[in-house]
This record gives structure tokens, sequence and C-alpha cells, in this order.
């Protein structure tokens, strides 16, 4: 068993987790700044592993992408809980991966759509009666006080997903297997949800037989619906595995299909 995880290495990690956007790409979007932030916790428990330390830190550089201030602070925290027990990858992977998309919607809302516009809506509201000087102050305010509570809730956010990782790891066997059961479906389920809302791939290919207009973007989706960005990600996901090619192979491979397709008129 590794050494135990005290609260300044989970301080370690908050502190790291402020960079989490810095390194954001459109490969892996927040996988660098997840592996970084997580990388204190890494180290502390593959101390004496580096082969081990190694095949944790690579694991982490899967994707993933969430809501960077009440999102990623949660799965941190579980993720730091589960590694100090040296739980089952196929576990921590799919809590990640489960995870992610639900609290990017809740952290995004909470941050964007109630938060954001309630703190503006006053230094807004002085600048309309043309009271520029209060406006100035009151958003001086408004933004510290902003700043604080995220540090705050983050920071809080942080220590209870490490307590209940913590209660996860120490449950039963049987029970980790249902979790791991568990959070590969939803893993799964969040993966399928996002190739229909993403990927945008239609056929303009149509065909007239009298006054019938055959349309075979239409008829595919009665039938099929999203079939053209699922048989994609198939074969992507074939490259992948089976052919070994990079991200950046398939990339280069896909805009050049793609751009030919286009122009020929067989996709849009």
């Amino acid at each position: 068993m590794s050494e135990k995880i005290t609260r300044k290495d989970l301080w370690k990690v908050f502190l790291n987790h402020l960079t989490l956007q810095m390194s954001w790409s459109y490969e892996r979007m927040q996988a660098l700044g997840f592996a970084i932030s997580i990388s204190p916790i890494i180290k502390k428990v593959y101390k004496d592993d580096p082969e081990g330390m190694k095949t944790a830190l690579t694991r982490h550089m899967e994707f993933f992408n969430t809501c960077p201030n009440y999102g990623a602070t949660v799965i941190l925290g579980i993720v730091a809980a589960l590694e100090e027990q040296q739980a089952d990858p196929e576990l921590i992977r799919g809590i990640k991966t489960g995870m992610m998309g639900p609290l990017a919607g809740i952290g995004d809302s909470l941050m964007f759509a109630i938060l954001g516009p309630l703190l503006i809506s006053i230094p807004a509201s002085m600048a309309l009666t043309k009271d520029f000087t209060g406006a100035l102050i009151a958003l001086i305010i408004t933004q510290i006080i902003f700043i604080g509570w995220n540090f705050f809730l983050k920071w809080k956010l942080i220590t209870l997903g490490y307590d209940q990782g913590a209660n996860l790891a120490t449950s039963s066997e049987g029970m980790m297997e249902k979790v791991t059961f568990g959070a590969g479906i939803l893993g799964l389920t969040v993966v399928g949800g996002m190739i229909g809302s993403i990927i945008n791939i239609v056929t303009p290919i149509t065909a007239q037989f009298g006054d019938y207009v055959f349309n075979l973007q239409e008829t595919l989706d009665k039938l099929f619906p999203k079939l053209l960005p699922v048989l994609v990600v198939c074969g992507v996901f074939y490259l992948l595995r089976n052919k070994k090619w990079s991200p950046v192979r398939i990339v280069i491979f896909m805009f050049v299909i793609f751009t030919a397709l286009g122009a020929l008129g067989i996709v849009a």
C-alpha cells in the first residue's frame, strides 16, 4: 500500500489544476492539464515504481474534457483517492469518462448561466445609468467575490471528491466490480452521445424518378439516424486500434478524404 495522501498533497493538485486549460488541445483537450494536475499524487504513490509512474501518467493522457472549475475538481479528488489505493485502471478510466459529461453540463450551467450573469448584472445596471465609477468599483468587488468563491468551492470539491473516492476504493470487491462495470457502460453511453451531438456528416445526394425525388440523407435518417458519423468513428477506431495509426496521421487522412468527397458532392 502506498503512503497516505494528505491535504498538503491535495493542495498541490489544486494549485496545478489552476493551469488546467493552459495546455488545452483539439486532440485531447484537457488531458495534459489533468495529467499535470494529478501528477503530485502519481509521484507519491509510485515513487518507488518508475514504470508504474509512467503507466499511470500515460493513462491520464487520454482524452478528457469537462467544466474546468467544478467538474474537473471533483474528478481529480476521486481519481486521487483511487490512485492512492492503486485501484483497477479500468475503474479509474470509466469514472473519468462517465463523469466528465454530466459534470460539464452542471458546472458550465452554474458558471456561465447563473453565477456569471448574476454578478455581472450589478455593474452592468450601474453602467446603464452612466454611473461609470460605481460600475467599475462594483465590477472589481464582484470579481473579487467571484474569484474567492471559485477558489473556496473548487478546493471543497477536490476534498469532497477525495473523501468519496476513498470510500469507493475501500468498498467490497463485489461492489467494486459492479461500479467498474457501471462506469464502463456510462462511459460508453457518453461517448456514443458525443458521436451524435458533435460529429455532423451528411450527404446531399438525391435522385429524381419522375415526380418523386429520392433524398439519400432523409432515407438514412429514417432507417439509422447519424449512421454516417457512426461509420466514420468506427473507421477511426479501426485505424487507431488495428492499424496503430497516430492521431495526427488520421487527422491528415480525414482532411484529405473529406475534402475530396466534399468536392465530388458526396458529403456536405
